[in-house]
C-alpha cells in the first residue's frame, strides 16, 4: 500500500462501488475537526455521531477530487452509506432521506444504546463482499478506518479486485487495515477546505500589504449558523500569498467594512500574522 495520484490507479472502464462506514467516519470526522478547528455545522452534511460528509460533493466528485487527477469520468455503480441512529422508525427515516438526497444508497440501523452498531459492519462487509465475488466491480473503494475490515480487504483482492482506502491520513486510521489496501487516498486537506468554505462563505476578496507580514490575501466572510442561514461578514479569513493555509478570525461587534481600509485589519495583522498556525481568532470590534 502507498499513496498516490489517481493516474496510477485508475484505468479506462474500470468499474467503481463506494463502502462509507458512515458511523465510523461521523465520529473520526467529529475528532479530526476539533484537532483543526473546522466547525461543523448540524444539518444536511453532518449530524453527530450518526453520519458526516463533505459538502457539495457527489460520490462521483468526492472520488475525483481525493484521488488527486483520476480520470474517473462515471459515478460508482453503487454509493453505500452505513450508519445508525436512536429513536423511532421516523428517526431512521429522516436519515435515510438525508443520505437519499446526498445521492448514497442509505443503510440506516436502529441502535438502542450507545456505541457503534454491528449492523453497520455486517451489512457493509456483505454487500462489499457480494459485489467482488460477482464481478461487478473492479475498484471497491472503502471509507473507513476500523480494523476489523482487513480480513475483508484480504478476501476481496484474493478475487482480483483492487480496493482504494479512503480515510484521515491519522485520526482513527488503522495501520492494519492501510497495509492491507491496494492504495491509500488521504483526504485531511480535502474535508479542512471545504467544510471552511462551506461554514464561512466568501462574499468578497481583495489583496492587502503588511509591512512586515507582506503580501496578504483577504477574504470577507459571512458566519454559516445551518444549512440555509449564515450572518453576513462576520468572519475574515487571510492567507499569505505563497500559502495555501488560511487563518480564520471571528469578527465580535459590528461587521466587518468591506475594503481595506478598516482599521480593525490592521490590528488584526499585527496580533496575528506571525502564528501561521493559528486557525481563528477574534478581531475587535465594538460591542453591537
Amino acid at each position: 500500500m502507498r499513496e498516490l495520484i489517481g493516474s496510477e490507479f485508475h484505468r479506462a472502464n474500470d468499474k467503481y462501488c463506494l463502502f462509507i462506514d458512515g458511523e465510523n467516519f461521523a465520529i473520526r470526522a467529529k475528532m479530526f475537526a476539533e484537532q483543526r478547528n473546522v466547525p461543523l455545522i448540524p444539518g444536511r452534511f453532518y449530524r453527530e455521531n450518526v453520519y458526516a460528509w463533505i459538502p457539495h460533493q457527489t460520490p462521483l466528485t468526492f472520488l475525483q477530487n481525493a484521488s488527486g487527477g483520476a480520470k474517473i469520468q462515471q459515478p460508482p455503480f453503487r454509493s453505500h452509506y452505513y450508519t445508525s441512529v436512536q429513536g423511532d422508525s421516523p428517526s431512521v427515516e429522516t436519515v435515510q432521506e438525508t443520505l437519499w438526497g446526498l445521492s448514497f444508497q442509505p443503510r440506516v440501523f436502529k441502535k438502542t444504546r450507545q456505541g457503534k452498531s454491528k449492523g453497520v459492519d455486517i451489512a457493509l462487509t456483505t454487500e462489499f463482499l457480494t459485489h467482488s465475488f460477482q464481478h461487478t466491480l473492479d475498484v471497491a473503494c472503502l471509507v473507513a478506518g476500523d480494523g476489523d475490515y482487513v480480513p475483508m480487504v484480504e478476501a476481496a483482492k484474493q478475487r482480483g479486485r483492487r480496493v482504494l482506502l479512503i480515510f484521515f491520513g491519522k485520526e482513527g486510521l488503522n495501520a492494519e487495515l492501510r497495509r492491507a489496501a491496494d492504495h491509500f487516498l488521504p483526504i485531511d486537506e480535502l474535508f479542512v477546505h471545504a467544510w471552511m468554505d462551506y461554514a464561512f462563505p466568501a462574499h468578497e476578496s481583495f489583496p492587502y500589504f503588511h509591512p512586515q507580514a507582506g503580501p496578504l490575501s483577504i477574504s470577507v466572510c459571512g458566519r454559516r449558523t445551518s444549512d440555509d442561514h449564515f450572518e453576513h461578514h462576520r468572519v475574515l479569513r487571510f492567507r499569505f500569498t505563497n500559502s495555501h493555509e488560511w487563518i480564520t478570525v471571528i469578527v465580535q461587534g459590528e461587521p466587518f467594512v468591506k475594503n481595506a481600509g478598516d482599521p480593525r485589519l490592521s490590528q488584526l495583522i499585527d496580533g496575528e500574522w506571525n502564528d501561521v498556525n493559528k486557525t481563528s481568532a477574534t478581531v475587535p470590534g465594538e460591542s453591537g
